[in-house]
């Protein structure tokens, strides 16, 4: 089984965190979605390595998670401390990327 795992929060300055890009990055990016047909988007987004890397975090999470990592094909989470786990087991390092779970709202996978 494959899954990928996704933050719950929408909140740019907490996803730019995650990512480690600038603030107002998550701006530029609805800029450019909203700004162009998405046969043209595809291109722009990638000329932009912080607009990439934020577009990854939101639309691929971090990536595929196996069963060790998530406990079921589908769910979610909100507990601070099996967030943490779960992200770790995923090697992510919140703390390193200055983030506390609670501000990722919870978790979600599938």
């Amino acid at each position: 089984m494959s899954v990928r795992l996704y933050p719950m929060t929408q909140e740019a300055a907490v996803l730019e965190q995650l990512v480690g890009v600038p603030a107002a990055t998550m701006a530029r990016l609805a800029h450019t979605r909203a700004a162009l047909p998405n046969d043209e988007l595809e291109p722009m987004v990638r000329a932009d390595p912080d607009v990439r890397a934020l577009d990854n975090l939101c639309e691929l999470g971090w990536g595929r998670a196996n069963a060790v990592v998530c406990p079921s094909a589908i769910g979610q989470t909100t507990d601070p401390v099996q967030i943490a786990e779960i992200l770790a087991a995923h090697g992510v390092d919140l703390a390193q990327r200055g983030v506390e779970a609670a501000e990722l709202a919870g978790l979600y996978w599938g």
